[in-house]
């Protein structure tokens, strides 16, 4: 039951991030000066005004959301969602915590690390499932 919810909860942040993230990035560009990049170190600001001036973010990782935040929805497909967003997911948390301690804002620190550790949490309780889909010979 609480992976139930975890599922339909972090699908339903997936969704809706990546979808009003994606439609602002479209509709208004980005901002490299904006003032809650400028909240975070020098290095933090550099690279991500790099991957958001190469798409990688605005376009690429928000797409993934929306697809995974979908496959979250359904019985048959939520671990495929789960697993093709656990990259990202990964790559956000350790952002977070290389970057991001103490946080420079609060909101931000707690969405990354509230998409990140469920989907984490999702991915390693299916271990004995997708342990069977590699098979080693030996």
């Amino acid at each position: 039951m609480i992976k139930k919810i975890t599922r339909y909860a972090l699908g339903a942040v997936l969704v809706f991030l990546g979808v009003t993230e994606l439609f602002s990035f479209l509709t208004n560009g980005y901002q490299p000066n904006n003032e809650t990049i400028a909240l975070f170190s020098e290095a933090f600001q550099h690279l991500f005004n790099a991957l958001m001036e190469s798409w990688y973010i605005p376009v690429f990782v928000r797409v993934i959301h929306i697809i995974s935040g979908i496959l979250l929805f359904t019985r048959k497909y939520w671990l495929i969602g789960a697993v093709l967003s656990f990259p990202i997911a990964v790559n956000i948390a350790m952002m977070h915590i290389l970057f991001d301690i103490p946080p420079a804002n609060l909101w931000f620190f707690f969405v990354g690390i509230f998409v990140s550790i469920p989907n984490i949490l999702l991915v390693l309780s299916e271990y004995n499932t997708l342990k069977t889909l590699i098979k080693t010979e030996g």
